[in-house]
């Protein structure tokens, strides 16, 4: 869980290093959006303004837990904190949305089909 952040994050100090016109896209999940390294890895790369966008993907899970009902807390309040304290930023991008899937999450018991 946001094992990726690190890599994205280090990608993004190496290509602005390099003076490149490029960006990382990093994916993450509500739950590990709220963990210790994403965190470490949003605020690096917010703070050193890297040419990374952070994509964070909220259904209200994790794996078989409520997001919300563990951290107790909104995710989107903590984006929210993260978008107004990064409007200095000309590079770092921070995005957020939340959707409900219609098949059943990972960790419930259920499994689909098809």
């Amino acid at each position: 869980m946001g094992g990726v952040c690190p890599i994205a994050t280090g990608t993004a100090w190496q290509l602005k290093r390099s003076g490149k016109d490029s960006r990382v896209y990093c994916f993450i999940g509500d739950m590990a959006f709220l963990s210790g390294i994403a965190s470490e890895s949003i605020r690096y790369s917010m703070n050193y303004d890297l040419p990374i966008t952070w994509v964070i993907e909220d259904n209200g899970k994790s794996v078989g837990t409520p997001t919300e009902e563990v951290w107790n807390g909104n995710t989107q309040d903590w984006y929210l904190i993260y978008k107004k304290i990064s409007a200095h930023c000309e590079h770092f991008q921070i995005t957020y949305y939340k959707y409900n899937t219609s098949y059943p999450h990972s960790g419930t018991g259920v499994f689909v089909e098809f």
